[in-house]
């Protein structure tokens, strides 16, 4: 018995004696998603910069400023939340979350691309209309890439 003893004792003392850098903690949902999330904002900035820059002039400069502000906070909110956590956790866990992340938006973007053209017969000539509308949204919402990229642009789960 004192040499069970004797072993566990040492196994305690070892753990207590482990330096905070060997126990990395499993990251939780919510720091999974930030994980995620960040490479699909960076992206959709990116992308509102393109489009700003494909139409200097008028109505869709304006909106895709404000989309890219938009975006922009959102993404800094995502940094401000994981940035000071990230040494604490285990590595290669959220690598794999954000590769993920990255990949989903190439997978989206040709989702997306595949929708505009489904519903290309509803477009009107000018403008957008329901139809047109209603068409490329629920075409977008069966695609589960889609909705899981589109989930990072609301950031209700974010405890801040």
């Amino acid at each position: 018995m004192t040499a069970v003893l004797r072993v566990l004792m040492t196994i305690a003392l070892s753990l207590a004696l482990t330096p905070a850098s060997a126990q990395r903690a499993t990251p939780t949902d919510i720091e999974l998603r930030t994980a995620y999330c960040i490479p699909v904002l960076q992206q959709a900035v990116q992308d509102s910069a393109l489009l700003a820059q494909a139409y200097p002039d008028g109505q869709w400069k304006d909106w895709s400023a404000e989309a890219a502000a938009g975006l922009n906070d959102k993404l800094k909110r995502l940094q401000a939340y994981l940035e000071p956590k990230i040494g604490t956790f285990d590595q290669p866990t959220l690598t794999v979350a954000a590769e993920r992340g990255k990949l989903d938006v190439d997978v989206a973007a040709q989702a997306q691309l595949s929708c505009f053209k489904q519903c290309e017969s509803s477009k009107p000539a000018q403008g957008l209309d329901d139809r047109y509308t209603k068409c490329l949204s629920s075409c977008q919402a069966a695609n589960p890439v889609v909705a899981r990229t589109r989930a990072c642009h609301r950031l209700d789960w974010l405890p801040f």
